[in-house]
This record gives structure tokens, C-alpha cells and sequence, in this order.
């Protein structure tokens, strides 16, 4: 169902230090298999017609695995789970007939396991997975988590389409069809002329705010009204104008189409929806005002079928997402209040949870993207590079380049 050079799954991956309770974290990932349908559902094609349709929770063909993993070294052990893991990645999903997701544990040893779960890209976005680790840690811990969704996903599917096709989509169709005729069919990045087409391996930089600093960071957004995650996207938008000759570049934002009542629902809710930034209309001394109204609008004209209307525009086909598109990206992820940072020890489950020690930085398809983590304690900003357009020198002077700017939205009040 997917092209298998893209990235075909979301994830997310533990190294867990402590004892764990195997046969517990089993049941309650089935449990929350069972109660949410985004989990179960396949797709059913009847006279032409394709419609989704949840499954029952069955044994037989259930994608859990559990295995036992013999390795001299954690370190080797490591490298094995990243192998599984980037090979579950890559990995297409027969959504006609399987589950959309894997999940994996490996065991190291008693004081040491990994946890890997890959979810089909179409099935669930960003808020789904911090839902679904958030119900699964909530429940191994003391059996109890965030309160059952008021409506399952196929009822707040129905929903979204019935918001898509009603009178008010109609503007929100006019406003996206004229956003996509100015879409600039790539990113040419000057970096490229100068790798001479050469490949090199992705990049992932990051920059961590915590404590003192965080606190300037906040407060400073406060006096601009605008939240870290748009002083950021302000400053990434600065950094791609200084990479590119082209006058117009696409950022490709997450949209959020869920309503009240819909916000408990795991499953795939989100758009990825184009911010123009325009080099003549870009103000360097005022971008986060622009970035604002830009964003504003846009979820103002959320409720739209964009794919469709990408496809009417030649620009994807009808079922495969437009991401050959899509190569410029800036997401968001809240991890909510329970994750104090990316590694912490939670006291109730008796664990260490080092979130994302498995992950590789490969976002196929994907030439430049910024991710705002969001965590209790923490914000971490990370640009990934592609190594089609960047070698790791061109990747550090944009990561400073970046970091000068969002310290140049903030003032003097900003990072130290």
C-alpha cells in the first residue's frame, strides 16, 4: 500500500531498564488493541468500493512478538533492535488483510529490554501515538489510564467526512486549490550543487532547553505571544531562504482536524497542510507575526479532503500520499505531562524509560524536517538533514544558522 522506499510506519521505541513485567505489558497492549478500532481496522473492498472496517481482536495472526535475544554486549544488542526496527519501517503493511502495526519486545536481560511499536503512516498520526504510550505506561503501572474515548474511530471518521462535505468546506476548498497552485514543484537547496550529488548519512541535530534557560525561552514567548513552537518555525523558515535560490519554499505543517469530543480518539486525524513562505513578503524582523496569520488560516480551512484535492491538481495520485511532495516538514509533539524528558525513571512502573534510544535519524522521503518535542520538564528542537542535500558540514552551519535565529526571535531574553 505504500511506495517501499518511503518510510512506511510511525514508531516509537523504549530501552527499558529495570524488571519487567512481560506477560503485563502484553495484556495491556492488547487491551488498548481492543478498545481502540484505529488498531483493528482493515480495509474492505466490496463491488469496487473500498471502506474501512474494524476487525475483532483475534489471537491467530496478532503482530506481538516476544523474543529472547543472546548478544555478548548491550551495545550489539542495541544494533540489533535499531536492524528490526528499520526493517519494520520500510516494511510495506497489507492493510487489506493484517493489523496496521508491529510491536516488538526484546529481552536483553532481567534489568534490561527494548520495546519497539510501528504503526501504518495512514493509520494513526502524531497525537495517536503519544495516546497510545501514554494508555499503555498509564495501565502497566497501576491498571487504571486516561478515561475511554467517547466515540470510537470509525464514528469520528464519519464525522470528519461529513465536516468535509458541508457547506463551509466549500471556502476551505477554494483557499487550499489556490495554495496549492502556487506550490513550487521542489526545494532545490544550494548545498546539493555543492555535495556534488554525492550521498551522505542523514543528520539529527539537536538542541535541548531545560531548566533556567527553558525558563527565559517561555518567558520570552509570552512577551510575543506566540509559542516556542512558532518561534521556531519562524527561525526554520529564516534558515531554508538562506539555503535556497528559489523565491517561493514549502513547509508542510501538521493539522490537528480533530473536534471536542474527538480529541480522546486514537487514529489518523492529522493533514499536512503547506505554509508558503515567499521571499519577497518574508519580513526577517517581523516572521513570527506572518507565521501566526499563516497558521490561523490554516486551521481555519482544516476541514478539507486535501489529498483529493492534490489529486485533482496531478500532483498525487488518488490512494498514495503526495510525499515526494511533501520534502520540506516542521511537526510537533506533545509528550505530555507524565514524560519530564526523553529519558527518566517512572516510579510507579519501576522502570527507566529512554524514549527513542533505538531510533535511526532516516526519514525517507523527507529532505529537511523540524521537530518541536515538547515534554514536561524539556523542549528539544531537532533538525534532521537529509544526506541527499547535506553533508555533515553543510548540516552543522544551518543547525547554528537555525539555533542564531530562534535566538534572534527571542531577544536577549532567549537562549543563553
Amino acid at each position: 500500500m505504500r511506495w517501499p522506499e518511503l518510510r512506511s510506519a510511525r514508531h516509537a521505541t523504549y530501552r527499558l531498564v529495570g524488571p519487567l513485567d512481560v506477560p503485563r505489558l502484553v495484556r495491556e497492549f492488547q487491551g488498548i488493541v481492543r478498545r481502540n478500532e484505529a488498531l483493528r481496522v482493515v480495509i474492505d473492498e466490496a463491488d469496487g468500493v473500498r471502506r474501512q472496517v474494524a476487525r475483532p481482536v483475534v489471537e491467530e495472526g496478532f503482530p506481538l512478538s516476544v523474543q529472547q535475544i543472546n548478544c555478548r554486549s548491550e551495545e550489539q544488542f542495541t544494533r540489533y533492535v535499531t536492524k528490526v526496527l528499520n526493517e519494520d519501517l520500510v516494511a510495506p503493511f497489507d492493510i487489506a488483510k493484517q493489523y496496521p502495526f508491529r510491536c516488538r519486545v526484546f529481552r536483553f536481560s532481567e534489568e534490561c529490554h527494548a520495546l519497539t511499536i510501528s504503526v501504518e503512516h495512514s493509520a494513526i498520526d502524531y497525537r495517536g501515538m503519544h495516546l497510545l504510550t501514554t494508555q499503555l505506561w498509564e495501565r502497566y503501572a497501576d491498571g487504571a489510564g486516561p478515561s475511554e474515548p467517547s466515540m470510537g474511530f470509525l464514528q469520528a471518521a464519519r464525522q470528519q467526512r461529513d465536516r468535509c462535505g458541508e457547506r463551509t468546506a466549500e471556502a476551505a476548498k477554494r483557499h487550499w486549490r489556490n495554495k496549492i497552485a502556487a506550490l513550487p514543484q521542489s526545494c532545490v537547496f544550494a548545498t546539493s550543487q555543492e555535495s556534488g550529488g554525492e550521498r551522505h548519512p542523514d543528520r539529527l541535530l539537536r538542541l535541548q532547553l531545560t531548566g533556567a534557560e527553558l525558563g527565559r525561552v517561555e518567558e520570552a514567548c509570552r512577551r510575543l505571544n506566540l509559542s516556542v513552537y512558532q518561534v521556531a518555525l519562524t527561525a526554520f523558515a529564516d534558515t531554508l531562504l538562506r539555503l535556497t535560490d528559489e523565491d517561493t519554499v514549502a513547509v508542510y505543517i501538521p493539522v490537528d482536524t480533530r473536534d471536542q469530543g474527538e480529541q480522546a480518539v486514537i487514529g489518523m486525524f492529522t493533514l499536512y497542510l503547506p505554509l508558503l513562505i515567499e521571499r519577497s513578503r518574508f519580513d526577517p524582523d517581523r516572521p513570527g507575526s506572518w507565521i501566526f496569520r499563516e497558521m490561523v488560516t490554516a486551521l481555519a480551512h482544516r476541514h478539507v479532503d486535501f489529498q483529493a484535492l492534490l489529486h485533482e491538481a496531478g500532483i498525487a495520485e488518488p490512494d498514495r500520499p503526495a510525499d515526494r511532495h511533501r520534502c520540506v516538514v516542521a511537526n510537533y509533539l506533545d509528550h505530555g505531562a507524565n514524560d519530564r524528558a526523553p529519558s527518566h525513571f517512572d516510579e510507579r512502573a519501576g522502570l527507566r524509560r529512554d524514549r527513542g534510544h533505538y531510533d535511526h535519524p532516516g526519514r525517507r522521503g523527507i529532505d529537511m524536517e523540524l521537530a518541536v518535542h515538547r515534554y514536561a520538564d524539556m523542549v528539544e528542537l531537532e533538525l534532521l538533514f537529509s544526506g541527499l542535500h547535506f553533508s555533515g558540514d553543510h548540516a552543522e552551519r544551518a543547525m547554528r544558522q537555525f539555533t542564531r535565529e530562534f535566538e534572534r526571535q527571542l531577544g536577549e531574553g532567549g537562549t543563553a
